[in-house]
């Protein structure tokens, strides 16, 4: 399993943590729209939707969706490879509707 960089936890260990909180957002306030932030990372690393494939192991035509409409839904466990392969937090890959930062 690979490991993460948030205080040596196993990467399951910690999406389980994430979805607990997500789910728990969405309890208190409703399904919320939310923008990712993959084509524009990406872009600002160079990262081609080809290399991202092969860096994530996430499939191309996911990854194309998700560049072509930012508000195409993933799972959590894509989002966290996606993620790793850019070299961020899930959380930077996130944006709410008004702009902020999830």
């Amino acid at each position: 399993m690979t490991m993460c960089r948030h205080n040596g936890d196993t990467m399951a260990t910690v999406l389980r943590a994430y979805c607990t909180d997500v789910a728990f957002g969405i309890m208190l306030f409703g399904m919320r729209k939310v923008r990712l932030r993959v084509k524009e990372i990406a872009t600002q690393k160079g990262m081609s939707m080809t290399r991202l494939h092969h860096r994530s192991e996430v499939a191309y035509t996911t990854i194309r969706a998700v560049f072509r409409d930012p508000h195409t839904e993933v799972t959590l466990t894509t989002l966290a490879r996606l993620a790793e392969a850019l070299d961020v937090s899930t959380a930077e890959l996130i944006e709410d509707e008004n702009g902020e930062e999830e």
